[in-house]
């Protein structure tokens, strides 16, 4: 069996103007998780990230921490195929949309740029939406297109690897809710129950031979809190 890490990139800069680069916390999160997978012993026979700025960031400190280590890596691949559904342009094209007949959508809409909470409850509404909704908006990506391609993207991934090998993926909460969906089985109507709770930084992992792939554990993140002799650190546990 070789195995594939599902890594949710570090907090990204919400309420700025550029949400895509990790905040301060997001780079410490990235850090503590290069740290963690060096002491931890592991070794990459492949390495991935999405296009985005927060992915590549990541995938960056990661790789730094193993370079510090005196540790080589082999060649960071990008593929779009790991890039986060476009949130913000759902947000942008479809609540305007739906709160013209919900002014509970209204209200999150108004509130959703300076709070967290008003932004998730809006993301949850839109998202729904988005799942189901036609698939003729041109200004956005369709969820079969983006659906298919996240499963082609892990595919790519599968056919480079060969057996007995481990990789690392460095892309976004909503690809690896798809990715844990489509693994086990669940109806698209399901994706964002999986997709909320994923921690930045947290780790899920995939094991896979050439018939099959299987979920061998979700959303771990209890490294964060504790790594070697540094105290527990509650604060930097985030999910946006």
């Amino acid at each position: 069996m070789s195995e594939i890490l599902l890594v949710r990139h570090g907090q990204a800069s919400f309420g700025s103007d550029n949400y895509d680069a990790l905040s301060e916390l997001g780079m410490r999160q990235a850090v503590r998780l290069g740290n963690y997978l060096v002491s931890a012993g592991y070794r990459f026979d492949g390495l991935y990230c999405g296009t985005l700025q927060r992915q590549l960031q990541t995938a960056t400190a990661v790789i730094q921490c193993y370079a510090d280590a005196q540790l080589q890596t082999v060649p960071l691949v990008q593929d779009p195929g790991f890039n986060e559904m476009d949130s913000e342009g759902q947000i942008r094209h479809l609540a305007p949309r739906l709160a013209q007949s919900d002014p509970g959508v209204a209200k999150l809409l108004h509130s959703a740029q300076g709070d967290k909470k008003a932004f998730q409850k809006l993301l949850k509404t839109v998202f729904s939406h988005w799942l189901v909704g036609p698939a003729d908006d041109s200004r956005l990506q369709s969820w079969p297109r983006f659906k298919a391609g996240v499963a082609c993207a892990v595919d790519n991934v599968r056919r480079a690897q060969g057996s007995g090998t481990t990789s690392i993926v460095f892309t976004s909460g909503g690809v690896i809710a798809t990715l844990v969906a489509r693994v086990l089985g669940m109806p698209d109507t399901a994706v964002y129950s999986v997709y909320e709770p994923i921690i930045n930084c947290s780790i899920t992992r995939l094991l896979f031979s050439s018939t099959r792939i299987s979920l061998s554990s979700y959303n771990e993140f209890s490294y964060l809190q504790h790594q070697g002799v540094d105290p527990p650190q509650p604060d930097i546990i985030s999910y946006r």
